[in-house]
């Protein structure tokens, strides 16, 4: 016997499915025989409280029960948006000491980066003096643990009108850059002839072949970044078939996670959802307009994480209505600007910095339901087990201490998913909610039913192997179409068994 909750998205409503039983052991020697086959009694403190797909149920200090949702939909790391910049470039180095600017966008001012493993440099001398030449390089602005960038070379004439000479590759994994001049540094060579003197060579050039950083710190320029298009599948009404249900107060929040040390606004463009219904409806909301300014640490907070967030109400937005119209998708459409207001921001990143975008969905269970019909389904394997019975009845014994009326038919299923048999062919089993919403389980009134099987059933049945419980759900009766919370004292306490007559 295994206890089945339905839990469709933030509405949790305890119904009962059975897909394992007792065993049948037949005596030939009685007429009839009954077989218990469900007994459960369970409440909303029965919930595992962390169920899947990042929902978890909650209570408060009142025994009301809250359901919450979270998830991410969105992360951008450093390489998402500073991606090594491939170059693959020689460039000149016009004099023995000439600046070189490094090759970033015009708008972007870099005082101080630490280049990681992606980025090489390489060195090419060429010249028309046919004699050994001495040569000393250096770059100040380049430094590791404390020592500049100095590399001694020496070329040895080829015997040709023209010497070439090319260096091996340098790694420049945490080599730092820094210059008080914007983006610039100095190439200092040294070369000599055979009498001694300074010579500048026919033609120097410095090859970099991508630009990655490890640390990035500056001006970062207003930059455009399309984000993200993206469509979020939301299998949470997969149970619903029809009626309406309305759940008063959800609330949605956007909580942002940022790492990135430079202002950042995010433009949502659209965000869309589509029901199960495909009417589309477009989340309209204040806190959206103009965008949304990300908190950010400063330079002085680097390897820290900043957190915004804003709620999505029924004050602020039209949460409230698609929420319950049974949403079934979610399309998004995101751009970010970083430094939106265009000041001089000295900002930073790292190689491990990133910004997220998670959203919560807060339901209180305070709601009120109008014919919501849902509907689960369980496996069945009753074999041959069922060959020997005849006609019977299905009884049982249910105590509701939910506010809610409830009313169910059972259908059985082939192999192939078709219904076979339903049970009650016509009308429903109907169990009436308690009157007394502060009404604990253990004082609630018994209530009983009975659902007759004919044999023609009972070989139908034999032949199942599901069965969806279909289950009607309504507050009308109890509160006069008000919302009702749903509280962790109440529950359902149910029995079930069959009477059955031998062949």
């Amino acid at each position: 016997m295994q206890n089945k909750i339905i839990i469709t998205f933030s509405f949790i409503f305890l119904f009962i499915g059975c897909n394992t039983y007792d065993s049948i052991d037949v005596s030939t020697g009685d007429a009839n025989f009954g077989i218990p086959l469900i007994h459960a009694s369970f409440g909303l403190l029965d919930v595992d409280t962390k169920t899947e797909d990042n929902i978890e149920v909650v209570f408060d200090s009142l025994d009301r029960v809250f359901v919450n949702y979270k998830g991410e939909v969105l992360r951008q790391d450093a390489l998402d948006v500073f991606f090594p910049l491939p170059l693959l470039s020689f460039f000149p180095v016009a004099d023995t000491v000439a600046p070189l600017a490094l090759p970033i966008p015009d708008e972007v001012i870099i005082n101080k980066v630490i280049f990681n493993s992606f980025t090489n440099i390489q060195f090419k001398f060429t010249t028309s003096l046919n004699e050994t030449i001495p040569i000393t390089l250096k770059i100040p602005e380049f430094t590791k643990d404390g020592e500049i960038f100095e590399k001694t070379y020496t070329i040895e004439p080829s015997g040709e009108d023209t010497t070439r000479y090319e260096t091996i590759f340098y790694n420049m994994d945490y080599w730092v850059f820094e210059s008080e001049s914007d983006n610039v540094f100095e190439i200092n060579y040294d070369a000599r002839d055979a009498m001694g003197n300074r010579i500048k060579l026919d033609r120097v050039e410095m090859f970099v072949d991508v630009l990655s950083f490890r640390y990035g710190e500056g001006y970062f320029g207003q930059r455009n970044f399309n984000i993200e298009k993206d469509i979020i599948e939301v299998n949470i009404f997969q149970n619903w078939l029809s009626g309406g249900f309305t759940f008063d107060d959800p609330k949605v929040t956007m909580y942002i996670k940022n790492s990135f040390g430079f202002p950042v606004r995010s433009i949502f463009n659209k965000i869309e959802i589509t029901t199960i219904n495909d009417n589309v409806f477009e989340l309209e909301s204040t806190n959206l307009m103009g965008g949304v300014d990300f908190n950010y640490p400063s330079i002085s907070e680097i390897g820290s994480t900043k957190e915004t967030s804003f709620d999505f109400t029924s004050d602020n937005s039209n949460i409230g209505q698609i929420f319950n119209e049974k949403a079934k998708k979610l399309f998004y459409d995101l751009d970010a600007i970083t430094n939106p207001e265009n000041e001089s921001i000295i900002g930073f990143y790292t190689d491990s910095s990133y910004y997220s975008v998670d959203i919560a969905v807060e339901v209180p269970l305070w709601l009120k339901a109008r014919d919501l019909v849902l509907t689960d389904t369980v496996s069945l394997n009753f074999g041959d087990q069922l060959d020997r019975l005849h006609s019977g009845e299905i009884i049982g014994q249910i105590k509701n201490a939910y506010p809610v009326d409830v009313s169910f038919k059972m259908e059985f299923l082939n192999e192939k998913d078709e219904p076979i048999v339903l049970l009650p062919a016509v009308d429903w089993i109907s169990i009436n909610s308690t009157l007394d919403q502060s009404q604990s389980l253990a004082d609630t009134e018994e209530q009983l039913f009975s659902i007759p099987i004919e044999q023609e059933n009972l070989d139908l049945i034999q032949k199942a192997k599901k069965i969806a419980i279909i289950g009607k759900f309504d507050t009308d009766s109890t509160v006069n179409d008000e919302s009702i919370w749903l509280h962790t004292y109440q529950g359902i306490d149910i029995k079930v068994s069959a009477s059955f007559k031998l062949k």
